[in-house]
């Protein structure tokens, strides 16, 4: 079948030039260029060319249609609204529709590969140098700008390009208006040869007669650059040929209309508008001129055609006539999809896959199973039928449902990950478990970590002996800002404190915004240092007031700013100056035991098992992952250093600490605080807040009245778990557990058997405890608590004795427990545990060879 275009030509002709004439006629300019932008993502439209807080009037929706009022300058283009609303926005969030007289062009600001498709996992089809000139032909995707670079169309990654939208070069023709009202014959001229509509010397007859008959006007000066093409649709046989025609309607067009097809291999198309069908399919060819377009469908049947190579022809010896086939061949209405049947257990995905893009899909029993775009969800035991239908023709699957299995589950079903990231999803079953990927282009999988490549969707599947369970991951943009952070951790009033944020390569410029007290602070002009894969972007502020105040890093994609989670971060400003002091203030790590932990831990840029830590995935620092995490893989040591402060500040360290101690209600110095968060880093907050004995001795850690005479039979226990026994020896049945600082009354000035204090405790029971473990004296029960007062014979036992894994002696946790002692009692933040130069004194109870 194929659709022409005469009735429609006819009338736009005879339209065109009455309307024309009329105007000439009255003095009117019929010029009427188009020139329409469309936003392809939601943008700011601001009252000047530059990003201000103050400057937002509003923000445009997807797909709003927008007037191109000058030529962008600088990435900016000034537009108007249908509303008659004036401002501007970013090139980079714009696009040039059908028809449009906006002409979108651009250059390569350096060395930039032209690749085959939207992603760098495509082949390059040619290195562009710096400056190279390209047509702009699709500009929706955030990475990648499709281009026309002479005969060749790819794509460019977007951080390479600066694009320019300009109206079309040429004015229309100036009218002037007629000194008097009445009509008058306009004066014989030769028409200009650009104002004559040209006539392609393979026109068919019906358009010589349509333009050239009695309706041609010579004098009137059609829309420049206007054009239609001889067909809309059209259905030709694989090896066929077709030629379709340009009608100009506003000059010559010097043959410079370009052609080109979306789906090459389906039909390709010559610089003179010739089709030809190469194999069964669809396709657009698209033909542009100064920012009009026209297209024709075309629809391609038959077996993929072999060009033949040519003989030399023979004339036949008589005439041979053609006979018509005694019946017509039908057109195929069937196609295949990727499977026709499959199984899927209830609660389940399946993906199917279509020939074409644009196929309409529906399940005959949506209460069996459902489909949208592809994916099949098993909702109960049965069978149904999914269909995919496009222009007449259909594929078929037959589904079905099974019982789920029980012997497989998998934790997470519905995953929503940004794209580079990695989410970690965990099955469990007694079978070995194999992970699948519907498509690797979307998303990868390894052991159940899924990382995200290209936006888009993919099914995850899980199978073992036992069954197969599936999830859904939708992947989308990469984000803005990767990790922020800013150093000093703890920083002092009016002291230089440096932003940090890390971004992908994509990424032109980040600024920061600093909330303090309530007023927004803005600092930019920041420095960018490549790092890998990633940009590092830093900046310096001063903040004279104290607190925490938030901080927000935005990154910018062409002119627009936006941020993300990782974007998001503190700043510490501290008053007091002298970190030796003992005080209750809140702290925060210093950035001495950041580097001290980064250390001890050692750097790994791929998550691994941990065998020491029980096999728990783990990266970067000593980030523990989990079911459900969502990590960046593969990552630089910037990357982790920023992980490992977000961490220690909001991962439960020193928010943790600092709590613990505000309820002991402890006096504590900067090297104090530091040393209890490493050793609640390593291992676990709450291993240090359920260890009975450190928090007995701390409690313990006071100011101390010497005793009086009236005080010689008073005295209060300084250990914990002190046996209180029903006489003076090891022998005798324990009554009980005491714990530092209970006070006790002697009721015998003198030792019982030289070792024994007889005593009466807070209850009134007497009993006898070890000399050891009873301090003479009344304590002071209003004394405050000071960590340097704490018992260090004591304090060191119990610290040095968390060095195993499970029942193994681990001697680098020997050492780490050494270094984190020489940061308490010294303040020595030096990795060098091993040494003991401080000479701590211990004995491992589980392996008497392991000491110190």
């Amino acid at each position: 079948m194929k659709k022409n275009m005469f009735s429609k030509f006819v009338s736009v002709v005879l339209v065109i030039a009455t309307v024309v004439s009329l105007c000439a006629v009255m003095g009117v300019s019929v010029y009427a260029a188009d020139y329409t932008v469309v936003t392809t993502d939601a943008v700011r439209l601001r009252s000047s060319a530059k990003i201000e807080d103050d400057n937002i009037i509003t923000t445009l929706e997807i797909g709003e249609e927008l007037s191109l009022l000058a030529e962008s300058v600088d990435g900016w283009a000034n537009v108007k609204r249908s509303n008659g609303t004036k401002g501007y926005c970013s090139v980079d969030y714009l696009d040039v529709e059908s028809g449009s007289a906006v002409e979108f062009t651009g250059v390569t600001t350096e060395e930039a590969n032209l690749r085959k498709g939207a992603s760098s996992d495509y082949d390059s089809l040619e290195l562009l140098e710096k400056g190279t000139a390209f047509e702009v032909l699709d500009n929706s995707d955030e990475y990648w700008v499709k281009v026309q670079v002479g005969t060749k169309s790819g794509f460019v990654y977007r951080a390479y390009t600066s694009l320019t939208l300009s109206p079309a070069e040429e004015e229309p023709p100036a009218t002037t208006a007629p000194e008097s009202t009445e009509a008058t014959e306009p004066e014989a001229s030769e028409p200009q040869p650009e104002e004559v509509p040209e006539i392609p010397h393979n026109s068919p007859d019906w358009y010589k007669v349509s333009i050239m008959g009695e309706d041609y006007n010579p004098d009137i000066a059609p829309l420049r650059g206007e054009f239609y093409l001889s067909d809309t649709e059209i259905s030709i046989n694989t090896g066929e040929s077709y030629n379709i025609h340009v009608i100009s309607l506003g000059g010559s067009l010097d043959n410079s209309v370009k052609f080109r097809s979306d789906a090459p291999k389906v039909a390709k198309v010559d610089k003179g508008g010739v089709v030809l069908g190469l194999t069964e399919g669809e396709t657009i060819i698209r033909a542009t001129f100064r920012g009009f377009e026209q297209s024709v469908t075309v629809k391609v049947s038959g077996s993929p055609y072999t060009p033949e190579v040519p003989t030399t022809p023979t004339e036949p010896s008589e005439p041979i006539t053609p006979t018509e086939p005694a019946t017509k061949p039908e057109e195929n209405k069937t196609f295949s999809l990727s499977a026709s049947s499959a199984t899927v257990e209830v609660g389940n995905l399946y993906v199917l896959g279509a020939p074409y893009s644009d196929v309409v899909w529906k399940s005959d029993n949506n209460s069996v199973a459902t489909v949208e775009d592809g994916i099949v969800t098993a909702l109960s035991q049965g069978k149904c039928k999914i269909t995919a239908s496009i222009d007449g023709k259909q594929g078929t699957c037959e589904i079905t449902c099974t019982k789920a299995s029980t012997g497989l589950s998998i934790e997470y079903n519905d995953i929503d990950l940004e794209k580079g990231k990695t989410f970690y999803n965990s099955a469990g079953s007694s079978a070995k478990i194999t992970w699948t990927s519907s498509d690797e282009n979307i998303a990868e999988v390894d052991n159940g970590f899924i990382t995200a490549k290209n936006t888009g969707v993919a099914v995850i599947t899980a199978t073992s002996s036992k069954g197969t369970k599936t999830c859904f991951v939708n992947v989308t943009k990469a984000e803005p800002i990767r990790f922020s952070y800013a150093y000093p951790n703890s920083a002092y009033k009016g002291e230089e404190i440096t932003l940090v944020a890390i971004t992908d390569k994509t990424r032109k410029d980040v600024d920061f915004k600093i909330n303090i007290n309530g007023t927004t602070t803005t600092v930019d002009n920041a420095t960018k240092k490549a790092d890998g894969d990633t940009y590092v972007w830093t900046a310096t502020t001063k903040i004279n007031e104290i607190g925490t105040f938030s901080v927000t890093a935005y990154s910018a994609l062409g002119n627009e700013y936006t941020t993300s989670k990782g974007g998001k971060t503190t700043v510490f400003v501290r008053e007091n100056k002298d970190l030796t002091k003992e005080t209750k203030e809140y702290r925060r790590a210093s950035d001495r035991l950041i580097n001290l932990i980064a250390s001890f831990e050692g750097f790994i840029s791929s998550v691994y098992y941990d065998d020491l830590a029980g096999g728990i995935p783990t990266l970067g620092f000593g980030k523990v992952v989990y079911p459900g995490d969502t990590f960046y893989n593969n990552m630089t040591r910037t990357e982790a250093l920023a992980q490992l402060y977000d961490t220690v500040n909001n991962g439960g360290y020193s928010d943790n600490v600092n709590t613990y101690l505000e309820s002991l209600g402890a006096n504590y110095n900067q090297q104090q605080f530091d040393s209890l968060v490493s050793f609640a880093y390593n291992i676990g907050y709450y291993g240090l807040k359920s260890d009975t004995e450190i928090r007995a001795l701390i409690l313990s850690a006071k100011e101390k009245k010497p005793a009086n005479p009236e005080d010689k039979l008073k005295g209060y226990i300084n250990g914990t778990n002190v046996n209180f026994r029903s006489g003076a020896g090891t022998s005798f049945d324990s009554l009980g557990l005491l714990n530092a600082p209970e006070e006790v009354t002697l009721l015998e000035e003198k030792l019982v058997n030289s070792s024994w204090y007889h005593i009466k405790d807070s209850q009134g029971r007497e009993g006898y405890v070890y000399k050891d473990y009873v301090t003479l004296g009344k304590v002071d029960t209003e004394g405050e608590i000071y960590l340097s007062l704490i018992d260090k014979s004591e304090f060191t036992r119990v610290v040095l004795e968390y060095h195993h894994a499970g029942s193994y002696c681990i001697t680098g946790l020997l050492w780490r427990r050494v270094d984190e002692l020489d940061l308490f009692y010294f303040g020595d933040y030096t990795r060098d545990g091993d040494d003991n130069k401080y000479g701590y004194s211990f004995v491992c109870k589980l392996d008497s060879s392991v000491r110190l």
